[in-house]
């Protein structure tokens, strides 16, 4: 109706203005646009109808800027009426800096239009004239400008903005190469990524094949692990280091760590315990078979196990033996596990300077070894042994630290992990 009524009555011209949104409304449109005519050639006004019916697109032709004054829905057309606007006027100086400047960006936009190479003699021959043509003519017929740059284009009377605008058009064809590459690159990176993890895979399985020999060894700690009352903590460590066993190579002196830690933690006793005996009479008489005197030890001793006995329950218990060389500290010990029904476990520390003796050595270290403490009770195979821990006086300290603090720590705050 609209194209209709500006071919009939108005000689073909049309306001163009922009509005927001799908519906239109007088207070959503902009009063500022442009006064174009309908490039359509018809010499019957017959035919109007029937021609703009089968058309899909109108092309208008640009005339000129104009304000819209009043706008009102007369039936189903908006009517308006418009004064004409005017260009900022410049200086010829600043108009030939403006024409240098259009000529030295002139490829790039015809590059970023796509108006090819066909266009460019009209171009130049308006170009004689001034360049405010010519930048409205681009706009009008770039193929790539979004309609909003166009429309601020168009609706700019200053010749230096829409001058800016034209050459300030971002590069479509840049921006999907740019993404295209984007989208390449990760994809062949995730191809890449995908062989990789494939490769490694086969590596692995080859080497898991000539492993044999250490994976079945590792194999046989997982099954002890399955088959014995190991705690969870235990079993969390042991298994987390046989996956780092098994992703490194056999021969490396980490791997040898870690089989060699991995050992240590099964071989040591975390649940096989001694049956103990709770007799306060058998105990009594044994000590009194065993060794004369030592009535105050004896007493201390016999409180204990009847402590143990009320209880019904194993409870840790560290006893220090004081007095001189013969008097029977270390057999009253061993006599005290075998009224227990305990195995008897014994160290010196005796001229030990070193903390490590004591608490072990760093992993990291080549050769290292757990302390003479974890070394006694992998050798008792009991989790609740007789424990003596002899010439506690005679340990020394040097710059490597003093072990007596780490024999404090042990039996203070790990005691609770012992029965």
């Amino acid at each position: 109706n609209v194209v209709l009524q500006a071919l009939i009555n108005h000689d073909g011209q049309l306001l163009v203005v922009f509005k927001e949104g799908k519906n239109v409304d007088s207070e959503k449109v902009t009063f500022i646009g442009a006064l174009g005519k309908i490039s359509l050639e018809i010499f019957e006004a017959d035919s109007f109808e029937q021609i703009i019916n089968s058309c899909k697109k109108i092309k208008l032709q640009g005339l000129k800027r104009v304000k819209i004054t009043n706008l009102e829905k007369q039936e189903e057309v908006w009517k308006g009426e418009h004064e004409d606007l005017l260009e900022k006027e410049i200086d010829e100086r600043t108009l030939e800096e403006l024409t240098e400047k259009f000529i030295r960006h002139f490829s790039n936009i015809l590059e970023k239009t796509k108006l090819g190479t066909i266009e460019k003699f009209p171009y130049v021959t308006m170009m004689k004239g001034n360049i405010s043509n010519l930048i409205d003519f681009i706009a009008q017929n770039g193929q790539e400008i979004d309609p909003l740059i166009k429309w601020k284009i168009f609706s700019s009377l200053d010749i230096r903005e829409r001058l800016e605008l034209l050459i300030n058009l971002p590069d479509r064809q840049k921006i999907e190469n740019d993404i295209e590459k984007d989208t390449r690159e990760r994809i062949n990176s995730q191809q890449e990524e995908y062989f990789l993890r494939e490769k490694l895979k086969a590596i692995e399985k080859r080497l898991r094949g000539k492993k044999s020999r250490e994976g079945s060894e590792m194999n046989k700690y997982l099954d002890r692990l399955a088959s014995f009352p190991y705690p969870d903590y235990v079993k969390k460590v042991v298994r987390e280091e046989i996956e780092r066993y098994d992703s490194m190579p056999s021969n490396s002196s980490e791997a040898n760590i870690i089989k060699q830690y991995v050992d240590w933690l099964i071989n040591l006793p975390w649940y096989q315990r001694s049956k103990e005996i709770n007799d306060v009479e058998f105990a009594r008489q044994k000590l009194d078979e065993k060794h004369y005197g030592l009535s105050e030890i004896k007493v201390k001793i016999i409180e204990y196990l009847a402590a143990q006995q009320k209880a019904n329950k194993s409870l840790g218990q560290v006893i220090c033996l004081v007095g001189p060389p013969g008097v029977g500290k270390t057999s009253l010990a061993a006599s005290i596990a075998e009224t227990t029904g305990r195995k008897f476990v014994s160290i010196s520390v005796g001229g030990i300077r070193d903390v490590a003796e004591v608490q072990g050595h760093r992993r990291t270290y080549i050769g290292a070894m757990p302390g003479r403490i974890i070394q006694a009770m992998k050798k008792a195979q009991v989790i609740n042994p007789c424990f003596l821990i002899d010439e506690i006086d005679k340990i020394s300290s040097d710059y490597r630290g003093d072990p007596a603090y780490a024999l404090l720590e042990i039996l203070l705050n790990y005691l609770h992990s012992f029965s």
